[in-house]
């Protein structure tokens, strides 16, 4: 039987863990070379500080978490805060079985990032200074319908930076189509069906029959 004020006489011969007892006292473990290693070969390794477990590196190096099978987090307070240098900029919980990914520093936003032939890219942005708004880098496939709602129901088609072609609904108006060039023309091609259609400015064409 080994209590901790007797371990560093035994630095050179190995001490079966159940034979080591720190009673009341705090304890630690401290090498000024090398590495200390907590092996259980025959089972599971339990670390268990009741009030709470820190791993820290205070002076170089990263902390690895490597298994051969699954690494889980089970966290029972339902948040996985991430944090840098003490300060916390995101967090995972669990809000009645949703799954909640968040920005927790003002108006920083969520980039999700990816590798596109060997170059880093930024496939979607969203943008948390301004509700939220999705920026994706490329072309967006839907498998559905598009559901534009809210207060602001326009679409603007953006060409090169400038909105060369609105869509919008106002209160008298279901749709409306707007272009923002004086000498760009809108064109409609093939069939239009409706049941009355306003045409307002001048030097317009139609072509075909009525």
């Amino acid at each position: 039987y080994v209590n901790f004020s007797q371990v560093n006489t035994y630095t050179s011969a190995a001490v079966a863990a159940d034979d080591i007892s720190a009673g009341d006292a705090a304890a630690s473990f401290a090498t000024s070379s090398g590495s200390v290693t907590i092996d259980s070969q025959a089972s599971s390794t339990t670390v268990d500080g009741h009030t709470g477990v820190t791993i820290q590196s205070t002076n170089s190096g990263n902390i690895t978490l490597d298994s051969v099978a699954d690494v889980t987090l089970d966290a029972a307070g339902n948040d996985i805060e991430l944090k840098a240098g003490g300060t916390q900029f995101g967090s995972l919980t669990n809000a009645s079985s949703d799954f909640v990914v968040a920005s927790s520093v003002s108006d920083k936003d969520i980039l999700v990032k990816g590798n596109d032939g060997g170059s880093t890219i930024t496939a979607l942005t969203l943008d948390m200074s301004d509700a939220g708004k999705a920026t994706f880098n490329s072309g967006i496939v839907v498998g559905g319908d598009i559901d534009i709602s809210g207060g602001g129901r326009d679409i603007l088609l953006v060409d090169n930076s400038s909105t060369a072609l609105e869509i919008a609904e106002s209160s008298n108006k279901y749709m409306t189509f707007i272009t923002t060039d004086s000498g760009e023309k809108i064109t409609i091609s093939k069939k239009l069906e409706a049941g009355s259609v306003e045409i307002e400015g001048s030097g317009f064409d139609i072509n075909g029959g009525t």
